[in-house]
């Protein structure tokens, strides 16, 4: 399990050090990416749901490629994940949130993206709770 933060300063995590909960060169490259996946998408998750976020998730650059990110996310978020191939969903975002939906050239979204064919609830669940306790005592 990959635990917050691994951007040092920044997130809701931010001042927490980044750390394994095995070695990493215990574990094998594909494992590694998987757990890497996880993070990732538990980070998103987390980052959404204190912001308030509702509706569908839009992915786009190179997370949009990462199928195990992808599929994570949308057993996380209790809203479609949508995997935008193109590269000019940052201008177009930026454009939304400036001026609104008119602003923004139309998008053509992908069908949402099949949750993982695993339940998460009790890794996310594990994760949190060392992710808080990690919190809590950075904050000491």
């Amino acid at each position: 399990m990959a635990l917050p933060a691994f951007a040092a300063g920044t997130g809701p995590y931010g001042s927490c050090p980044g750390r394994w909960s095995t070695p990493p060169e215990r574990l094998s490259p594909p494992e590694r990416a998987a757990a890497g996946a996880l993070y990732t998408a538990l980070m998103t998750e987390t980052c959404l749901r204190l912001a308030g976020a509702s509706g569908p998730v839009i992915v786009e650059g190179p997370f949009a490629n990462n199928a195990a990110f992808l599929a994570a996310l949308a057993a996380l978020v209790p809203a479609p994940v949508i995997a935008r191939p193109d590269a000019t969903g940052t201008t177009d975002g930026a454009a939304l949130l400036a001026f609104g939906p008119q602003a923004a050239a139309p998008i053509e979204y992908a069908p949402a993206v099949a949750p993982l064919a695993f339940d998460l609830g009790a890794y996310a669940a594990r994760w949190r709770t060392a992710a808080d306790a990690a919190l809590s005592g950075a904050r000491r």
